[in-house]
């Protein structure tokens, strides 16, 4: 017998929890309605940049509608992307983690 795919709701609850587990990060679920289609599954911000992330089972593609949404939030500075596990979540907000604050003073 092989593994089991984990829902997308179990990988949408594991990545949230995980992310919202690092400092200076805050990213919450958007609950769907009947034109949740063309919305992405999470949404927040890490160390001041904005993350907008679609969670989706192993193997599954996400809409055209929701290509395009995270297309137009990556062409004004939004990091963005698809994830099927908290790993490539991760992935994902890495130019966050590593964000150096260039115009802080030193102290």
């Amino acid at each position: 017998m092989g593994t089991q795919t984990p829902l997308e709701s179990s990988i949408v609850k594991a990545i949230v929890r995980k992310l919202n587990a690092i400092p200076g990060c805050r990213i919450k679920k958007h609950h769907g309605s009947m034109y949740g289609a063309m919305e992405v599954d999470l949404y927040g911000c890490c160390n001041g940049r904005a993350v907008f992330i679609e969670a989706k089972q192993p193997g599954k593609k996400p809409t055209d509608r929701q290509r395009a949404e995270l297309e137009s939030w990556k062409a004004v500075g939004a990091i963005t992307g698809v994830a099927t596990s908290v790993a490539e979540a991760m992935e994902i907000i890495a130019p966050a983690l590593c964000h150096i604050d260039t115009e802080r003073p030193e102290p």
